[in-house]
């Protein structure tokens, strides 16, 4: 249960932060992360908040505030460099040994100075006064968060790039990214409406909708999600509209809800995927982290989608 309020209290944070403008449908962020190399070794790179960081060399010590990133650089060879991160990473198993600076929302700017980290891999999406505070106090950060495809694959290269990760290392996660792509439009057969339960009942309808990871992922799979149109990234849907346009895909974080929760919920036990036991629970830990491991989820959850 705790698991599961904390679950709930994180997605609802973002979508708070979506209604007030911390990421909008429409947000376009473009890093140049390529590598830019001088006689001193210098690396340089833009992040997702348009900052251009300079190391003087690669890093050996690096903190992460967020459980994407940290996994990010897990994938990228880099986790023997990491010496702290927050809370809410838990992936690979090993990095829960590390120093924890805190939770996502609120990390300890103390404890992170403390760590004296050569660099910091933040969020764009609700770390942008911890980054100005950070940064005013002499530490390098670096923003990453992606809401599209093409900004994971921009992740990678920027993570990699700042991280000192070795360049075929980085392209190799950037080709897999685009294989898992293929993969994941390859089992469309046609288009179905669909919704994201992110949250429901007593925490309020909330959903994905333009401008989130989920949201573009998933509509490569041929889903046609009834938030469309919609202005925020995690948008509050009414009830009744669900209710009335009834999708033929319903997918379920699996930390929110099981079939019977759904099946006993007003409104929700009205929907045909409900009634006929077709809901398709996303493994929720995996789907809210922009990595290639949620691309591996998403074209898991495509093929049952559109098996026959």
């Amino acid at each position: 249960m705790k698991k599961k309020l904390l679950v709930v209290l994180l997605a609802l944070t973002l979508a708070i932060c979506a209604l007030a403008g911390c990421a909008p449908a429409d947000q376009s962020i473009s890093p140049s992360a390529g590598p830019s190399q001088t006689q001193s070794a210098s690396i340089t790179a833009v992040d997702f908040m348009e900052n251009s960081i300079t190391l003087e060399q690669a890093p050996k010590r690096i903190v992460s505030l967020t459980a994407s990133n940290t996994e990010m650089l897990c994938e990228l060879g880099l986790e023997d460099k990491l010496v702290g991160v927050d809370a809410y990473s838990d992936y690979p198993e090993s990095v829960k040994e590390l120093t924890i600076v805190g939770d996502y929302i609120a990390p300890d700017i103390e404890k992170i100075i403390e760590l004296k980290p050569d660099i910091v891999f933040a969020s764009n999406q609700l770390q942008a006064e911890l980054i100005e505070q950070l940064s005013s106090a002499g530490v390098k950060v670096a923003a990453s968060e992606p809401t599209s495809y093409e900004q994971l694959l921009e992740s990678v290269q920027l993570i990699g790039t700042l991280g000192g990760a070795e360049n075929q290392v980085i392209e190799d996660i950037r080709t897999r990214i685009t294989s898992l792509e293929s993969e994941i439009k390859a089992q469309a057969k046609g288009e179905k409406s669909a919704y994201y339960i992110l949250s429901y009942g007593e925490y309020g309808d909330w959903s994905v909708g333009p401008g989130s990871f989920i949201y573009d992922v998933m509509s490569m799979a041929g889903l046609k999600f009834i938030t469309e149109g919609m202005e925020y990234s995690f948008p509050m849907f009414s009830i009744e509209d669900l209710v009335a346009a009834d999708p033929k895909v319903i997918l379920c974080d699996s930390n929110v809800a099981a079939l019977e929760d759904l099946a006993a919920a007003a409104g929700y036990s009205e929907l045909t995927a409900v009634k006929d036991g077709t809901v398709i629970f996303a493994d929720g830990n995996i789907m809210s982290r922009p990595t290639p491991r949620m691309m591996e989820e998403a074209l898991r959850l495509a093929k049952l989608i559109w098996e026959e």
